[in-house]
């Protein structure tokens, strides 16, 4: 069982937005491809947002309006 940020459990058939790297977002490295075997039409079509600001950049000005709480949670144990 893997369970969110938010404490709810993660289901593979729920629907998720992630942020990648243009990199990654192109195929970079075959996640997309290989790993998933989608193609580049399935890669685009799936895309809802390009920009061209990095990642970081755009982190940097979400927690600069909306800083987080970095209370530790101490919910993690070693295997």
């Amino acid at each position: 069982m893997v369970a969110e940020s938010t404490g709810n459990i993660y289901s593979p058939s729920t629907s998720y937005k992630v942020a990648m790297s243009t990199f990654r977002a192109s195929g970079g490295n075959g996640h997309l491809t290989r790993g998933l075997g989608w193609s580049e039409d399935k890669m685009k079509a799936r895309t809802i947002e390009v920009s061209n600001q990095s990642i970081l950049s755009m982190l940097m000005g979400m927690f600069s309006e909306n800083p987080l709480d970095i209370t530790a949670v101490n919910d993690w144990s070693y295997l």
